[in-house]
């Protein structure tokens, strides 16, 4: 696949999981937009029941936080590391690779641990759809 391919697929994936994702999890801090976030938490625990409940100011926090970190590293992944992708460029494609897998077992064992097991899977999803574009660019 010609790598302006792979760095557009690298791309989508971005807007859809980093950018996109991470603007609907800081609209959890605010009131009135914080329905579909409520929403996109329960269907990452899955089954869709409820769960976790009614937000917390603590977890709306955590949204403002967590989805303004998640829109920032997409900025950066759509400015530095996509570019690589086209490029070839292993030393910022490494440097991807690790903060990727770094972020899958945190972000997969503390889903364990507090007891959303099921969001492993949706991590599994996202991990591939980074891993396999760098992979397809490091071998070129």
């Amino acid at each position: 696949m010609p790598p302006k391919t792979v760095a557009l697929i690298f791309r989508a994936n971005i807007a859809f999981s980093f950018i996109a994702g991470g603007l609907l999890w800081a609209s959890g801090a605010a009131p009135g937009f914080d329905a579909p976030t409520q929403w996109a938490f329960d269907f990452l625990d899955w089954p869709i029941d409820g769960r976790p409940g009614a937000p917390t100011p603590l977890s709306k926090l955590m949204s403002a936080i967590g989805g303004g970190v998640l829109v920032a590293l997409g900025v950066i992944n759509w400015l530095l590391v996509a570019p690589a992708v086209e490029t070839g460029d292993r030393r910022i494609l490494n440097a991807a690779l690790a903060s990727m897998l770094t972020w899958f077992a945190i972000d997969s064992a503390g889903s364990v641990l507090s007891g959303a097991a099921p969001n492993v899977v949706f991590n599994l999803i996202i991990l591939a759809l980074y891993v396999i574009p760098i992979i397809a660019a490091r071998r070129a």
